[in-house]
């Protein structure tokens, strides 16, 4: 059997954290591991995941100090057993199916649906990665980098042998660790799949940090990604062309 780590990043989560550990527990697909990071939560986040992790092996939990989610959840994938890596937020739960569905693929990369909703469950928006499962590798790539289809960690489970053999991270920037996360997720992924039902309930809080609307996103990222270009990408050659001059970039992709 496969077995699934699930990776939490945790700060001063103790009103909503208990809704995530049950939808945890709740899975229909019982082989998968909990790893939670307290990132130096000033709450009793800690103590409460403890209580659950006295009564299920599963659940495990790291403490550390406040260094941001991008560092605790790569502090999540130095712990991990599990073929698939499934990244969730501490205020979000999944449905008891996301796991059993997982199991039936072997892409290096899926994608999954998520349904955005309010604290009372009702849906705010469907934000399906499926629906651009049309998309070549080079088009997700750029769409992705631009923002044109959502990037977030949590809308993808991963082979933890691709990250691992390529050594991706995720970054200390508090706005848009993710995005070169996902850049470089995909630029050496050898296959893309997608979970063409919503397994994922995105809880939109007043204070999520998500809704934090800056006026240039992406400015903060720009030298982190021309870096990644600069030395991964042949100007002028596209995706396809990187692919072939420098599989040893990608852990041997061919």
């Amino acid at each position: 059997m496969k077995k699934i780590t699930a990776i939490i990043p945790v700060y001063n989560a103790a009103s909503y954290i208990e809704r995530c550990i049950v939808s945890l527990q709740s899975q229909s697909y019982p082989d998968w591991e909990a790893i939670f990071v307290d990132d130096g939560s000033v709450d009793n986040s800690y103590d409460i995941i403890c209580s659950y992790a006295k009564n299920d092996d599963r659940i495990n939990v790291i403490r550390q100090m406040n260094a941001g989610a991008g560092l605790a959840r790569n502090a999540g994938i130095s712990k991990a057993t599990g073929e698939y890596l499934v990244f969730i937020d501490s205020d979000d739960i999944i449905r008891p199916d996301y796991f059993q569905e997982l199991i039936n693929r072997n892409e290096d990369v899926v994608f999954i649906d998520i349904d955005r909703v309010n604290e009372d469950g009702k849906i705010l928006k469907k934000e399906y990665m499926s629906r651009y499962k049309s998309l070549g590798k080079d088009d997700f790539i750029r769409y992705q980098m631009t923002g044109a289809i959502p990037w977030g960690g949590v809308r993808k489970a991963v082979k933890r042998n691709l990250i691992e053999s390529n050594n991706i991270q995720f970054t200390s920037d508090i706005v848009g660790e993710e995005a070169l996360y996902s850049f470089q997720l995909l630029l050496c992924a050898k296959t893309y799949g997608f979970i063409e039902k919503p397994v994922y309930h995105y809880i939109q809080r007043e204070q999520s940090l998500s809704r934090t609307k800056l006026e240039d996103p992406y400015a903060m990222l720009a030298p982190s990604y021309e870096h990644i270009i600069d030395t991964q990408y042949i100007t002028g050659g596209g995706f396809q062309h990187h692919k072939r001059r420098h599989a040893h970039s990608c852990g041997g992709v061919n």
